[in-house]
């Protein structure tokens, strides 16, 4: 036979060699793998005269012994793909004779499979099953990648959500979101169906996130149209008690401040400036504000409005006197007892 390395790459093997052709057909060591290599053989003949290909590594004898160093190497490494692909790629081998020898290696996995040591447990069993299978679909990859590069096959096309993003961000109104959303999930669509076979995506990842955004985009406007409403509903805030009164020698707060010393005098409200008379009380206070002649001028003449100020001016609970204080009259010894006090401005 004619000398061939079979040393080379990052992992090593105690593989013999074999250097009689038939060992691998008949001989014991091969016995599991005794009705995939005919299969292998027959490939690498075909492939031989149909790639016109030429040279020691396409003779079976070179080709199997090559073919089972690494299957060797697998076994010992399977555990490590990253090593193992490491490996692979670090052989002296071109392309094309790179991607020969992993389908083959996928062959005789498919065809047998690693076998799990006699004393394993079920779970030792499945947890090896997984670690050869994840190897195996790294193989696959790198194969995938071989053929893409040597028949040259174009990329396949994924659509991703990132890629509408641009486009979706320069729209402000919430409806041409959607809009342009749905545009371009119809275009994904449209073109699964006509090309299914230049897409990685099926679709699924894509039109998920798609609808994710869409449901976003409708509760962001809902909760707009709600604040809105909200806002629209919401009653303007009153007044303080200084303005409620109009300009009086340009100064709000003096006629204020007039009313507040009389009713500290009389003990109606304390040093605090707390209302100590009868809550119900204040209703003569405010309704005499605005049946007082003259100097007095409010900007706010609606007595429930008026309630509500000098309650929160008072440090009044509202909650307790909010009916009977919003009405428009007032007992008439109380409205007059205020009248006499606001006549002393």
């Amino acid at each position: 036979m004619r000398i061939f390395k079979l040393g080379g790459g990052t992992l090593q093997s105690d593989f013999e060699p074999v250097k009689n052709l038939d060992t691998f057909f008949t001989g014991s060591e091969f016995h599991t793998y005794r009705k995939v290599i005919p299969i292998i053989y027959e490939n690498l003949e075909r492939i031989k005269i149909d790639f016109e290909v030429k040279g020691d590594y396409w003779e079976p004898i070179i080709f199997l012994n090559i073919l089972f160093r690494q299957i060797s190497i697998i076994k010992e490494h399977y555990n490590k793909p990253i090593k193992v692909i490491e490996h692979l790629r670090s052989l002296s081998l071109d392309n094309f004779q790179l991607y020969v020898l992993l389908i083959s290696i996928q062959n005789a996995y498919a065809g047998c499979g690693v076998e799990a040591p006699m004393d394993a447990d079920e779970e030792e069993i499945n947890r090896i099953s997984d670690a050869i299978d994840t190897c195996f679909n790294f193989i696959d990859k790198e194969r995938q990648a071989l053929h893409n590069k040597l028949f040259d096959v174009p990329a396949k096309k994924v659509f991703t959500f990132e890629q509408i993003v641009p486009v979706l961000e320069s729209h402000k109104d919430p409806d041409e979101k959607i809009k342009y959303i749905r545009e371009r999930m119809n275009y994904h669509n449209q073109e699964l169906a006509q090309y299914p076979d230049r897409y990685v995506d099926d679709g699924g990842t894509f039109i998920k996130r798609c609808n994710l955004e869409i449901n976003h985009i409708k509760k962001l406007k809902q909760e707009r149209i709600r604040q809105k409403s909200e806002k629209a509903t919401q009653p303007k805030s009153d007044l303080s008690f200084e303005e409620i009164f109009r300009d009086y020698h340009n100064n709000k707060s003096e006629m204020a401040d007039r009313i507040i010393s009389l009713l500290k005098r009389e003990k109606i409200i304390d040093i605090e400036g707390v209302w100590k008379d009868d809550p119900m009380d204040i209703r003569g206070l405010y309704l005499a504000m605005l049946e007082y002649p003259g100097k007095i001028k409010l900007k706010v003449r609606k007595p429930f409005v008026l309630y509500r100020i000098c309650f929160r001016k008072f440090k009044l609970k509202e909650k307790d006197a909010i009916k009977e204080t919003s009405r428009n009259r007032a007992p008439i010894e109380v409205l007059e007892k205020y009248k006499n006090i606001l006549n002393l401005i």
